[in-house]
């Protein structure tokens, strides 16, 4: 799994340099040739090779649904150093190795290293961040951007004399810079910077009305992000397309974010888009079909049972079954009585079996984990509870959101969004389960003169 290349998405960024390089402007950053002989995308080593040649064969065709920021940054950085696909590949995994870091420093000041180590190993060690983070079209860096800045300033939020409404800004410009790379992740994205300012306010020993104060004040700068990408957005497809009024333009986002999101007439959404197909594919009517219709409740399901959690057991998770023997065992399964089933499991080679077991692993793993950190939250009986509570019960909420509200993108992209996960949710719960609950105790608000003052860690330090 560590060892598979990135998303196929990648092309869109590589296509977009080789473009801008062709004719001297960056109006359209991401995009794909159509090259004669492609029924499909090419694959990401294809594509690195197509790249180092410089193929620039067939009709080359823009990829509208977003602004596309990370493509003008590539294509900036080709200009001057035009490095190859694999170099750009190492500076974009080191630009998120340096923002993970930099959430882990914090979290070392506050919980001590222990702890924030084995929050870090959450990421370091999943395939699911390691892989995106390297991919060109993801930027996977500027989904923690948000997070970062409340970590390291929303403390700020709550004084009086302080720079609050820089802090709001540097928010809002990590929100916008994201969704000027693409609006996928919206609601994870915000909700994940938003946990910082609950954990601030709570074990600074603020009101509730003002901790709900600097949310909302929060959530709006976060919709004046969104309103900004729009706007820029809606400008790029203007220039793009001179012939289209703003009428247009905007049709055409919201035609995209019915793809991913919901609609009542999903026929109708699923022929427009595959209209003008940008996947070539021959099932996309079926597909977005089906997607649409999800029910939530399932799409969710598909991501507790968790793929690729155990990075060491990912080869045992591919196995080398057949798509023809899982939809034998599959088709068996069906067609007898759930109390038959078990026997024919019984009778099924291991190795058949292989792929579902590993998978069986990673999902008990995984719900091992939740269950242990509510399970603590319910044994304890003491301060740091009242803010480990609401904390992670915002992070559990930011992944969760996507799933949900965007079950048409969640349902189909399984192959990515398993990410999400770690954004906060897995690092925030082993954090809390490898500390001591008293570390999250809000603290005191003042102490007497001559009183010996409690660090986080709650030894005693003089004053």
């Amino acid at each position: 799994m560590f060892n598979n290349p990135p998303n196929r998405s990648e092309a869109l960024v590589l296509d977009g340099i080789q473009r801008a390089m062709q004719v001297g402007r960056a109006d359209a950053p991401l995009g794909r040739y159509i090259r004669a002989g492609d029924a499909r995308w090419p694959d990401a080593l294809q594509q690195r090779e197509l790249f180092r040649r410089q193929d620039r064969s067939g009709e080359f065709r823009p990829y509208q649904s977003q602004f596309g920021l990370q493509g003008m940054g590539w294509i900036a950085l080709h200009r001057i150093a035009s490095p190859d696909a694999r170099t750009m590949e190492s500076l974009n995994a080191a630009l998120m190795a340096g923002v993970v870091a930099a959430v882990f420093v914090w979290c070392t000041r506050r919980f001590g290293a222990p702890a924030a180590w084995i929050g870090a190993a959450t990421l370091f060690l999943s395939p699911w961040p390691v892989l995106f983070a390297r991919d060109l079209y993801w930027v996977a860096f500027t989904l923690f951007l948000p997070m970062l800045v409340m970590l390291y300033a929303g403390q700020r939020l709550y004084d009086r004399s302080g720079p609050r409404l820089a802090v709001l800004a540097l928010f809002g410009a990590a929100v916008a810079t994201k969704l000027l790379c693409g609006y996928e992740y919206l609601t994870t994205l915000v909700i994940a910077g938003l946990f910082p300012v609950v954990f601030h306010g709570l074990t600074l020993r603020r009101p509730p009305r003002e901790i709900v104060t600097r949310l909302f004040q929060a959530g709006l700068v976060s919709v004046a992000a969104f309103a900004l990408a729009l706007v820029l957005h809606l400008h790029r497809l203007g220039v793009s397309d001179p012939e289209a009024n703003t009428g247009s333009a905007l049709d055409y986002v919201v035609s995209v974010a019915q793809k991913r999101l919901h609609s009542s007439n999903p026929e109708e959404v699923a022929r427009e888009v595959c209209n003008e197909d940008f996947w070539r594919d021959d099932n996309c009517v079926p597909v977005f079909v089906e997607s649409l219709r999800a029910n939530p409740v399932t799409v969710v399901g598909q991501y507790v049972a968790f793929r690729y959690m155990l990075p060491w057991l990912a080869r045992l998770e591919e196995g080398e079954v057949s798509a023809a023997d899982r939809t034998a065992l599959r088709d068996r399964l069906q067609a007898v009585p759930a109390s038959r089933r078990l026997s024919v499991l019984a009778d099924t080679p291991l190795v058949t079996l292989q792929p579902w077991i590993v998978r069986g692993t990673n999902t008990l793993v995984f719900l091992a984990i939740c269950l242990a950190a509510a399970l603590k939250l319910r044994a304890s009986r003491n301060a740091g509870m009242l803010v480990a509570l609401p904390v992670l019960a915002v992070c559990v909420a930011a992944p969760l959101s996507w799933f949900i509200a965007a079950k048409g993108h969640s349902y189909l992209h399984t192959t990515m969004n398993y990410v999400l996960w770690y954004l906060p949710m897995l690092p925030a719960m082993l954090i809390y389960l490898a500390i001591d609950a008293r570390t999250c105790a809000p603290r005191s608000r003042r102490r007497r003169s001559g009183q010996p003052r409690i660090s986080s860690d709650h030894r005693m330090t003089p004053t």
